[in-house]
């Protein structure tokens, strides 16, 4: 959570992994395919998570400018940029592959694709405004939560809708935790 709300790659990732969620509940892939996807989901997010942890351990241990810190926080980046870049390549792959079942799901792809850029738009603002208005985010959070029960109903495959809807409910919940408080 801690990441999320206010580490910049990590919202990327989130980002990404929600995209990800969307596209895949529009098309129906292979077995190997979705699995190969959510991996890749969620190895990324867990080695950003693991980069802030090393970040913050390294920053806990020396104030100092020091080499030895500048490589562990540089290797620990590196890793989670090359996971990243393997992500991307894996995706790209099953999209290659992917002609018969994209081919299937044309007729719907235009729908799809407008919930998607709607739920994307309101994960934007949570992930990247969401600390500026807590009503903004409560309305955020209420369209995004419609256009994915919309999502939901017009899903192929439940395991991508729901990294959708778990990484939206994560982008909500740290926008929540970044936003100061007011009385009511």
């Amino acid at each position: 959570m801690h990441a999320v709300a206010h580490e910049r790659n990590m919202k990327l990732h989130v980002a990404a992994g929600l995209a990800v969620g969307l596209a895949g509940g529009c098309v129906a892939l292979p077995l190997a395919a979705q699995l190969g996807l959510l991996l890749c989901v969620a190895l990324v997010l867990a080695a950003e998570a693991f980069n802030t942890a090393l970040e913050a351990l390294v920053d806990l241990c020396t104030t100092e400018l020091r080499r030895e810190a500048r490589i562990a926080k540089d290797a620990a980046a590196g890793a989670v940029l090359a996971l990243a870049a393997g992500a991307v390549l894996a995706g790209a792959a099953v999209v290659a592959r992917a002609g018969p079942a994209l081919s299937a799901a044309r007729p719907r792809l235009g729908a799809d694709a407008a919930i998607g850029a709607g739920v994307l738009a309101a994960a934007g603002w949570l992930l990247g405004r969401g600390h500026a208005s807590g009503r903004a985010n409560r309305v955020a959070t209420a369209l995004g939560g419609a256009l994915l029960a919309g999502a939901a109903h017009r899903t192929v495959a439940w395991p991508f809708t729901g990294l959708a809807v778990a990484l939206f409910a994560l982008a909500a919940a740290a926008a929540a935790r970044r936003s100061p408080q007011v009385s009511r």
